[in-house]
């Protein structure tokens, strides 16, 4: 049976060890990136999608969003206790039907926002206390969405507010991260909606969702200004198109979800660039980037994509790019999730050692 790569969200680094919720296996792993040693820290979860997506760092101890999972998760690293927080909002109690609950988040001190995915709610979570503070229900204020489409992926804090863009429409909720008030701020677009939202210093970045330019806010001054960048990527329509971005050394980086490409805007030229090592090397292998998972280690972005089992680790400065191993579990873990998933009824001694085997069925 073949082991699948691990699919994960986002990852938390935290004394050299990379955290992360495994979606495809549901379990809370860490792994150290450089030997390649990797530990399951949680019990399997009982649910068919994700139970959580990502993790956030505060102190000692990790938070997990719920998607599928009723409840939200916290870890200890210290002692690698699991404590669970309700959700306080009354149509997620008892998962409510909804496997796809909260995606994005915002950090503010010690309040952890989490933005709705398949639901239109803002979660005011309170890392210190462990306990939710309050919540926003959006729905009214937007179109009600078929199977399949989502309500908001990201947000960002500007001075005291959280902005939230809304996913399928040309809109932004500035939400007051005191009392959760909100107003809303329209855009004219070509496209609909937003599929990802960056600040830079007073610039709030809104990226397009399926088309469309990228919009420049200006939230102190209230100036709006526009780039189309057609002529860089290729978009793919009804598709959410970008993952990530940093600001590294003057220059943007943006990592696509379903665009073709990762750009570079270099704020002193105002130019973008396509020309870097990843963007070459998916070229060379003749497949699309897929972007999954990033994050920023220093000057090095980690990008996890849909079409190969390595993680890409890229240096920003010498534009170079190192493939690191992504998809091995111990034996002995891959065999128990075999045996929890009920799946496993034949393995070859090609992807199990004869010996790890009978060790495994010994044990149970």
């Amino acid at each position: 049976m073949v082991r699948d790569g691990i699919i994960f969200q986002n990852a938390v680094f935290v004394d050299h060890w990379q955290f992360f919720w495994s979606e495809n296996y549901n379990a809370l792993y860490k792994r150290e990136l450089v030997t390649g040693e990797i530990c399951r820290l949680s019990a399997y979860a009982d649910y068919e999608k994700a139970a959580y997506t990502k993790l956030v760092r505060y102190k000692r101890k990790l938070i997990a969003i719920p998607s599928a999972a009723d409840k939200i998760m916290v870890f200890d690293l210290d002692t690698e206790e699991f404590r669970y927080s309700e959700t306080g909002i009354p149509e997620m109690e008892d998962n409510g039907g909804n496997s796809e609950k909260f995606y994005g988040c915002v950090e503010k001190d010690n309040w952890l926002f989490m933005i709705g995915c398949k639901t239109a709610h803002i979660l005011k979570f309170d890392m210190e206390a462990e306990k939710t503070a309050g919540y926003l229900d959006l729905h009214r204020e937007l179109s009600e969405k078929a199977d399949g489409m989502g309500y908001f992926r990201e947000g960002v804090v500007f001075e005291e507010k959280v902005l939230v863009p809304a996913l399928y429409e040309n809109s932004v909720f500035e939400v007051d991260i005191e009392n959760l008030r909100y107003s809303r701020k329209t855009f004219s677009n070509t496209g609909k909606g937003f599929s990802l939202i960056y600040r830079a210093d007073s610039q709030i970045w809104l990226f397009p969702f399926d088309r469309g330019e990228i919009i420049i806010w200006d939230g102190k001054k209230e100036i709006v200004s526009r780039y189309n960048i057609d002529g860089f990527i290729h978009f793919k329509r009804n598709s959410r198109n970008f993952l990530a971005a940093y600001l590294m050394e003057g220059k943007l980086w943006i990592i696509p979800r379903m665009a073709n490409k990762v750009l570079a805007f270099d704020f002193a030229e105002k130019q973008f660039y396509e020309n870097n090592a990843v963007n070459a090397y998916f070229a060379g292998i003749d497949k699309e980037i897929s972007g999954i998972s990033s994050e920023r280690l220093g000057e090095n972005i980690l990008l996890l994509t849909a079409c190969t089992d390595r993680l890409i680790l890229y240096n920003t400065l010498k534009d170079e790019i190192e493939l690191i191993c992504n998809n091995l579990i111990p034996d002995d873990d891959f065999m128990r999730f075999l045996w929890k998933r009920r799946k496993m009824a034949v393995v070859a001694e090609k992807d199990i050692c004869l010996m790890d085997f009978i060790k495994f069925v010994e044990a149970l």
